[in-house]
């Protein structure tokens, strides 16, 4: 064997080792296929040019097919550019870098590749989350860690860091929420092969709907599939958002759970075996008929809705982003065009005003405000240290900036607000409960002011101790004592 891959680069043998390692297989059996396999090597080949025309390798350990000449074992290994054959399997992806220029060579594939391995045949969603958060999130954090990006290279390699951070939670949320949207999506039950529910001609319907036997095993069918609808339906509207912490973009990926689910209802109570099955119930009066319309319009309106509230929500994201992102005092700078926005959308939006719903939106926006003051006040390592030389005075400052922008928040509010009871509608005003919406984050900053006071106060002692007081005067040498003594 090793007479055939003698023509093999290092770099090529590099990848060889890596993919038997990361499929746990022999090095020899990956050797013996792409020896045999010639599209496989030039797949391999143009990885590791210098115009490398194929960005990435993935490398699958699929069970073994009965026409499969790859491999002998249980296990067949198949080579793929990713875009003409679907990942199953156990999955090991290879991909060059973005500024990845030149060959690839035995001494710089290390740096210039990223590989890892994704195991299919489980939850593959879930697969690439763990991946995410056990392995790529620790990663930037500690190199952002060690390395002091934001002393040693400036703001931009630290704002680089926070971007890329902030991209993996944001495809994690996408990930989640893409698994969550699968898991509760509601198949309806098939009908029978033998049921004549793709009737294609009025004739063919009348004739089902005449035999009485087709009709009730029809009626069956669609009470099974009302029931489904009728518990999706009850059950979406149980669902109460959670507000204990979460913040506005939570808000988005419920509304988009939701729009997945009915619309993938939708699609199913629209398709050619429902509206079949609904032809021959209604040619044979059907009393059933009219409960299932009636349900299908609750789901149609369902899904429109949904969708609707995700489109607005989506508007508001890059207000809200900076609140994930930013510091109390750049929050506070745009919070004037975070709240317009925000009112503009709610009072817009026909699906989505109505004043729990606004509450809601607006008190996980004061969630994540109490989150983003939390981040910034141990951005610096723990706050609660004291130096050597005396309190930590930016701690006091950053208080003070948390405390600003509740104030302003509040402030801010409080004037929209006011300026709606002048020019809208009743209908469409912000007639909502403060204390609702700024309930936790008033207990907060109340929290907070006493933690100030606390600082501010071992301050003053702290200077006290420092100071170098003047000495009082002796008793001999005092003019109190000489003229006590004259007396």
């Amino acid at each position: 064997m090793s007479s055939q891959i003698s023509f093999w680069n290092n770099a090529e043998a590099w990848i060889v080792n890596r993919v038997a390692l990361g499929l746990e297989v022999e090095i020899r059996d990956v050797e013996g296929i792409l020896a045999a396999r010639s599209d496989y090597s030039e797949i391999l080949s143009r990885f590791t040019n210098e115009k490398a025309s194929v960005p990435s390798l993935f490398w699958f350990k699929a069970p073994k097919s009965e026409d499969s000449r790859e491999k002998k074992g249980d296990n067949i290994v198949l080579c793929t550019n990713g875009y003409e054959t679907s990942a199953v399997g156990c999955v090991f992806y290879i991909v060059r870098q973005s500024d990845s220029e030149g060959v690839l060579t035995i001494n710089n594939i290390a740096n210039e590749v990223i590989c890892g391995t994704v195991d299919t045949r489980n939850e593959c969603l879930v697969e690439l989350e763990l991946l995410l958060h056990q392995l790529y999130q620790p990663l930037v954090s500690a190199c952002a860690a060690e390395t002091d990006l934001g002393a040693d290279l400036g703001s931009k390699a630290s704002f680089s860091s926070v971007s890329v951070s902030e991209a993996i939670q944001r495809f994690s949320g996408v990930l989640q929420g893409a698994h969550v949207a699968i898991r509760s999506v509601v198949h309806l039950q098939e009908c029978e092969e033998s049921m004549p529910w793709m009737a294609a001609s009025q004739q063919e319907v009348m004739r089902a709907a005449k035999d009485k036997e087709v009709v009730d095993r029809m009626e069956i069918v669609l009470e099974d599939w009302m029931q489904s609808l009728k518990r999706v339906i009850n059950t979406s509207r149980e669902m109460e958002p959670d507000v204990d912490t979460n913040g506005p973009a939570s808000e988005l990926e419920r509304w988009k759970a939701a729009a997945s689910l009915f619309d993938a209802l939708r699609q199913q109570t629209s398709g050619v075996m429902s509206r079949g099955l609904v032809r021959v119930l209604e040619t044979a009066s059907s009393t059933k008929v009219d409960q299932w319309h009636d349900l299908e319009n609750r789901v149609i309106n369902r899904a429109l809705e949904a969708k609707e509230i995700v489109r607005y929500l989506y508007s508001l994201e890059p207000f809200t982003h900076l609140l994930y992102v930013g510091t109390p005092e750049a929050v506070k700078d745009s919070l004037d065009a975070l709240l317009k926005a925000s009112t503009l959308m709610l009072s817009v939006s026909e699906k989505y005003h109505s004043k729990e719903r606004v509450t809601t939106y607006f008190m996980k926006v004061s969630n994540q405000m109490i989150t983003c003051c939390k981040t910034f006040l141990v951005a610096d390592g723990n706050p609660w240290e004291t130096k050597t030389d005396g309190t930590p005075h930016s701690l006091i400052a950053k208080i003070e900036s948390c405390l600003q922008l509740n104030r302003k928040y509040i402030e801010q509010f409080r004037s929209i607000k006011e300026q709606d009871s002048h020019y809208k509608p009743r209908g469409k005003r912000l007639d909502l409960s403060e204390r609702a919406i700024f309930g936790k984050f008033n207990d907060f900053c109340a929290r907070l002011r006493k933690v100030q006071d606390l600082f501010i106060t071992l301050d003053q002692y702290q200077k006290l101790v420092q100071a170098h007081a003047q000495p009082l005067p002796s008793r001999a040498t005092s003019p109190c004592s000489s003229s006590l003594a004259s007396l």
